[in-house]
């Protein structure tokens, strides 16, 4: 015979029970309040989620292009919620501070003698703020705007509007990937960076295919005397958009449809044929974009073909300006051949203060500086950072500069170790010649205590090949770097980077010191 017993609960288990209870209803009108109290809080949609640009795929290739194309990209000015701190990836809550405002005058100024036939912008207010401010008077007054919502900020979801200090504390493992792995980070069932890379060929296919669309449309129109019609703000590219398979940045069909008619490996070279291609003659076409940090990267790295594992290695400071310049291939139906002719110019300083730099490599470019006062010039921006070593070549042009860099430091010069690379290759061939100085670099900064820097100086091509070591490229690539006389190239090693296997880029080709 079994006997039934019934359970009745104690005081304690009855306190705990109601204590969870109350716990429960005030966590949830914590998160009301907080949801009420912060509209950015990811709720698992918002109004750019109906794009369906959020696409973990890899980035698509650049559309056959007709004429020559320099693109100028600005990041916007510094914002309130980055004098915070705080994330703000696509929400759209934050505005220009007055630094930012005269960040952005001082890119204006930087601009104001190129005049563009079109310019594409982030819809988020601090972008279109700073596009107001850069087109404000001047030739730019009247240039047909785009606003497009395919050029916003990296989407990051449950980040947004939390400062950083909070979302390392409430998404440790998440912050961690984001920080050291961006390439791997995903969140919400997303994967932020590998989506900014794709949407970045996105922006691409969609501004390119206008310039193609209007460009054949001034040729087939030119006879009759007819018009372009003018641009839209809307953002809605639908005559180009549609070419592309594009609608408002966004696909118009399915990612696998795109990826379908493409080679399945990427980067690659060869595009599939537009329709509207043809012998179409056009004058250079100048372009402006002005976006976001992780936009602009995704930009320029999809344009070179560096994939995701290259983020945060493209540095863009707030209102600096990149140039692109895209040729047509001379291969049918292949994708343009792009230079990057400068990198981050910035208003502000050359030599950034960060706990995070641990050591410098500035890349002199004397090929060509004959004149003093170019030489003073650069010498008095390195001088703005203590040199441990300095690594010449043996042209007269790179000793000379060498003289001008050393005199600058001053005292400073008697701690540093001048050393010269023999331009002779040896036997086993002509690419051990930059990549055996890449090597000393590398071993040099290993040495050199925080904030001290390695220059080297050098002729254009070294600088190249340098650089694209520093970016795990083949020197094949050397050509897709411009090198300018007298600028100046900045690579950091930082902290959270691999040294010294994985360089940062800070800047390439600058010559605001050129007054260029």
């Amino acid at each position: 015979m079994h006997t039934s017993i019934t359970c009745f609960p104690t005081d304690l288990q009855l306190f705990t029970s109601q204590r969870k209870i109350r716990r429960l209803f005030q966590n949830n009108s914590v998160a009301a309040e907080r949801t009420a109290n912060r509209p950015w809080i990811w709720t698992g949609s918002d109004e750019y989620t109906p794009l369906n640009d959020r696409t973990d795929a890899p980035p698509l290739l650049l559309p056959t292009i007709l004429t020559e194309t320099r693109v100028a990209i600005v990041r916007h000015g510094q914002s309130t919620w980055n004098a915070e701190s705080r994330v703000q990836g696509s929400s759209d809550l934050s505005v220009l501070t007055e630094k930012g405002r005269a960040q952005a005058e001082a890119t204006r100024a930087m601009l104001q003698k190129e005049t563009f036939d079109r310019i594409y912008a982030s819809p988020l207010a601090r972008a279109r703020e700073t596009a107001d401010i850069i087109l404000k008077g001047g030739s730019h007054s009247g240039t047909p705007r785009y606003n497009l919502p395919v050029l916003r900020e990296i989407d990051l979801y449950s980040f947004q509007g939390l400062l950083k200090t909070e979302v390392k504390q409430m998404f440790p493992a998440q912050y961690r990937n984001w920080q050291l792995h961006p390439e791997r980070f995903e969140l919400e069932g997303h994967a932020p960076v590998r989506e900014m890379w794709h949407r970045g060929s996105l922006a691409w296919r969609s501004i390119l295919t206008q310039e193609i669309q209007e460009a054949t449309s001034a040729s087939a129109s030119s006879s009759t005397s007819s018009s372009i019609p003018p641009a839209t703000t809307t953002g809605v590219l639908s005559s180009a958009a549609s070419s592309a398979g594009l609608h408002n940045g966004h696909s118009s069909s399915s990612s696998s449809d795109m990826h379908s008619s493409l080679p399945p490996s990427w980067p690659h070279s060869i595009s599939s044929t537009p329709a509207s291609q043809g012998s179409v003659e056009e004058k250079p076409r100048s372009l402006l974009v002005v976006a976001h940090n992780n936009t602009n990267q995704a930009l320029i790295a999809t344009a070179l073909c560096l994939p995701c594992t290259h983020f945060r290695r493209l540095l863009q400071n707030n209102a600096a300006v990149s140039h692109l310049l895209l040729k047509p291939s001379p291969w049918k139906g292949a994708s343009p051949e792009v230079v990057l002719e400068a990198l981050n110019q910035s208003p502000s300083g050359l030599f950034k203060q960060d706990e995070k730099i641990i050591a410098r490599v500035v890349l002199v470019a004397a090929e060509g500086a004959e004149d003093d006062a170019q030489r003073a010039a650069v010498a008095s921006v390195v001088a703005e950072t203590q040199v441990y070593a300095l690594l010449t070549g043996p042209h007269s042009s790179s000793q000379i500069m060498a003289e001008a860099i050393l005199k600058g430091q001053g005292n400073a010069a008697n701690n540093c170790f001048p050393q010269s690379f023999n331009m002779q290759p040896p036997s086993i061939g002509p690419a051990y010649y930059p990549a055996q100085v890449w090597t000393d670099i590398k071993a040099l900064s290993l040495k050199a205590g925080p904030g001290s820097s390695i220059a080297v100086i050098g002729d254009s091509f070294t600088l190249s090949a340098i650089l694209c070591l520093s970016l795990e490229l083949g020197l094949h690539r050397v050509s897709s770097f411009k090198i300018s006389p007298a600028s100046l190239t900045l690579l950091e090693f930082h902290s959270q980077q691999s040294l010294p296997s994985h360089a940062v880029v800070r800047c390439v080709n600058n010559t605001a010191h050129l007054n260029k």
